[in-house]
C-alpha cells in the first residue's frame, strides 16, 4: 500500500464496461477514466464494490473511507516497462526532429517525459489506485492489491464508525484483542463439549417413568 506520493502500481489500462462501470479482474483495471464507483474481482470468486463514501477495512490500517479511484503515474516499472518507455520515448524525440521543432520544444517535451503532461501510456504508464481517507491521512491501495480491503458490516448502518488513524498502533491492539477473543471462544466451546463427552450417567430406566409422572401429579 501506498501514502500520498508512493503511488507503486502494476496496472494496464484498457476500455471500460458496457455498463460505465469500471472492472477489474485479476488486478487489471479496465478503464481509464476516475468514474464514481469501481468492481474489483478474482477469478477466485473473490470481489468488492464500493463507491464514494462507503466505509471499508483495511487489513493494515483498519476503517477507513474510499473517495475515489485515482490514475496516476507509476513510480516504479518492470524491467519490460523501463525498456518499452525509453523506447517510446526516443520516437517521441526523433518524431519531433524529423517535424523540425526548436531545440526548446524538444527540451520541453523531454522535460514533460513521466509527469501528468505526459499522456503517451507507453511514455508514462499509469497506475490505478483506490484512494482511501484515514483520520490522520489519505492511503493510496494499487488495485492488485485490493483484496486487503473489505466493506465495513455493522449491527446499525445508520452509525457511521469512527476512522482509523494510520500512525500508531490503535488498529493492531483492537485485532489483536478480538483475536485473543476468538482464541478464547473456541478454547471455552471446546472445552465444553469435552466436558460433556466425559460426562456418566445411569441408563435411563423406563419403570421410573410412572414415578415421575406421579411426583409430577
Amino acid at each position: 500500500d501506498q501514502r500520498n506520493k508512493n503511488n507503486n502500481d502494476n496496472i494496464h489500462s484498457e476500455d471500460p464496461d458496457e455498463d460505465g462501470l469500471p472492472r477489474v479482474i485479476n488486478g487489471k483495471l479496465t478503464s481509464r477514466q476516475q468514474l464514481m464507483g469501481i468492481s474489483v474481482g478474482s477469478a477466485g470468486g473473490w470481489s468488492l464494490e464500493v463507491f464514494p463514501g462507503d466505509f471499508v477495512v483495511h487489513r493494515k490500517y483498519g476503517i477507513g473511507r474510499y473517495e475515489k479511484t485515482v490514475l496516476k503515474s507509476k513510480t516504479k516499472l518492470t524491467p519490460e516497462e523501463t525498456a518499452a518507455s525509453e523506447e517510446r520515448r526516443k520516437e517521441i524525440i526523433n518524431g519531433l526532429m524529423n517535424e523540425g521543432k526548436s531545440l526548446e520544444e524538444i527540451q520541453k517535451a523531454v522535460a514533460d517525459f513521466g509527469t501528468d503532461k505526459d499522456k503517451d501510456p507507453v511514455s508514462n504508464p499509469l497506475a490505478a489506485l483506490l484512494e482511501i481517507a484515514y483520520a490522520d491521512a489519505m492511503v493510496h491501495v494499487p488495485i492488485e492489491r485490493a483484496y486487503r480491503l473489505s466493506r465495513y458490516r455493522a449491527g446499525d448502518a445508520a452509525v457511521k464508525p469512527r476512522l482509523s488513524r494510520v500512525k500508531g498502533e490503535a488498529w493492531a491492539k483492537a485485532k489483536h484483542r478480538v483475536e485473543a477473543n476468538t482464541v478464547q471462544m473456541a478454547e471455552d466451546v471446546l472445552a465444553l463439549y469435552a466436558t460433556r463427552e466425559t460426562l456418566n450417567r445411569p441408563p435411563f430406566d423406563p419403570s421410573a417413568e410412572g414415578r415421575v409422572g406421579k411426583f409430577a401429579e
